[in-house]
């Protein structure tokens, strides 16, 4: 098992946020190691706004293209859309929250009733934060006490779109922060590496480390 395999193996039952400074990184984490490892799981994306469910399409329509076979996983996925209209990117609709609603207290209900088996993407919710501004922590530690605690949870932010104590406040609401950004040295061939690792972890056996790492042609990370 690689590295960075041995590390997602560990991330079963855990709340793990992903601090990335590339999106093309982040994509190939969740879809070429963490979908694939965890395909036994009942697998929830919950998309937030129409904005982030283009993304999502868009990302889908590129990916098809160069990783058909792998693409395919996307397509058993449930999607939990938070928006204006049901369409989806990819997969099926398992439930459609319309966005003027009081949505954070029906995606509660759904979510509440989850448990191991079941394993949460999120998706477009670095939105939120700027959207509820001054009620957004209290919203958000509601949010995350209502989740099962043995529901596999995976979390993302862009590193440069929050002010220091809002990431200070996501990643104490997770059990596991990793850190995926782009290498500011390049590899001897030019080709471009991204350091992957381990930032924080309340978990003994997965203990903080930080990686050089490439991305090959089908579209999983390999370490240099």
């Amino acid at each position: 098992m690689t590295l960075l395999n041995n590390v997602i193996s560990k991330l079963d039952g855990l709340r793990t946020l992903i601090v990335y400074d590339s999106p093309l990184a982040v994509r190939a984490i969740l879809l070429g190691h963490i979908l694939p490892y965890y395909s036994n799981k009942n697998v929830y994306i919950i998309i937030y706004s129409e904005s982030m469910c283009r993304r999502a399409k868009k990302s889908y329509e590129s990916f098809i293209k160069i990783c058909s076979e792998k693409a395919k996983m996307l397509d058993k996925i449930n999607i939990i859309k938070i928006g204006f209209n049901k369409d989806v990117p990819f997969g099926n609709l398992y439930e459609f929250i319309n966005l003027n609603e009081s949505w954070y207290d029906r995606l509660s209900n759904i979510i509440k009733n989850f448990d191991k088996k079941d394993i949460i993407i999120f998706h477009g919710f670095s939105l939120v934060q700027l959207m509820y501004r001054e009620d957004w922590v209290i919203k958000e530690l509601k949010f995350f006490d209502g989740i099962p605690s043995d529901t596999t949870i995976i979390n993302k932010i862009s590193n440069n779109f929050y002010r220091d104590w809002i990431k200070g406040v996501m990643k104490k609401l997770h059990d596991v922060v990793i850190r995926v950004e782009k290498s500011e040295t390049s590899l001897l061939d030019h080709e471009e590496s991204y350091l992957i690792g381990v930032e924080e972890s309340i978990v003994a056996d997965l203990p903080t480390f930080c990686s050089r790492f490439k991305l090959s042609e089908d579209g999983v990370f390999e370490e240099c």
